[in-house]
């Protein structure tokens, strides 16, 4: 969510042949973030070796960013998380939300932290469409931290 949040900026308006100004124009606005993690981190809590949890993250994207719907791959730092997406995408004149389902598998007692990035879906070996940079850019800045905590068998 680089660039994003409230400004002020001023334009002052010169006076033709005079030192002073005739106007000051102040605008004030709010520029909402291109793409978001709903939550922005993760935290599966602790788990038992055979355990597993899912829960999901929510990536609002501009639709200026998918205009044709680029699709996005979430993906895993670590192995032990897996991440599917939903099979439903809400798509509105202004955004496009992608759900995705971000399972931790209990698999050895360790601390597992880590990060969940997006990029370009890949398909057949290549990715789906052509990243511009400035986009490519944009998808670099998102990052969901994710920690877990795997403890042995339950006595």
């Amino acid at each position: 969510a680089r660039h994003s949040g409230p400004f002020t900026n001023s334009v002052y308006v010169p006076l033709a042949g005079r030192a002073g100004y005739a106007a000051l124009l102040q605008i004030d606005g709010l520029v909402t973030p291109v793409l978001k993690a709903s939550p922005d981190t993760l935290d599966f809590g602790k788990l038992y070796i055979g355990e597993s949890r899912t829960l999901t993250v929510i990536i609002t994207a501009d639709s200026r960013l998918v205009p044709g719907g680029i699709p996005l791959t979430l993906s895993s730092s670590d192995s032990s998380v897996k991440v599917a997406p939903f099979p439903r995408i809400a798509r509105r004149r202004s955004a496009t939300a992608i759900a995705y389902s971000v399972t931790q598998e209990a698999l050895k007692p360790d601390t597992i932290t880590g990060v969940l990035t997006l990029a370009p879906a890949v398909r057949n070996g290549s990715p789906a469409a052509a990243t511009p940079a400035k986009i490519q850019d944009i998808l670099d800045g998102l990052s969901i931290p994710f920690s877990a905590t795997v403890l042995p068998k339950a006595p």
